[in-house]
């Protein structure tokens, strides 16, 4: 859950730690520096956390199957799940 604490992206280091990640994935760097230190992302950020919160969940990518959040998914049952849903 270190993305999901509060204090994670606050110091200079995690900064640098999220610039390398977006250098690599190639987004639109210059709107991503922007949004960065964006008060509408913050606070986007924020009710995700909160939401996230509210319903228990403690990392990505999380699987909630009729209204139960999915514990201990490992990638076999996930690909198993995946395909009976596809059907």
């Amino acid at each position: 859950m270190i993305l999901l604490t509060s204090s994670f992206g606050n110091n200079k280091a995690d900064k640098q730690v999220f610039f390398k990640i977006a250098e690599k994935i190639n987004p639109d760097l210059d709107k991503f520096k922007t949004d960065y230190d964006s008060e509408i992302c913050r606070l986007k950020i924020k009710e995700d956390i909160n939401e996230a919160t509210k319903l228990n969940i403690e990392g990505t990518p999380s699987v909630f199957l009729n209204g139960h959040l999915g514990r201990n998914l490992q990638p076999d049952n996930l690909d198993f799940l995946i395909r009976y849903l596809s059907k």
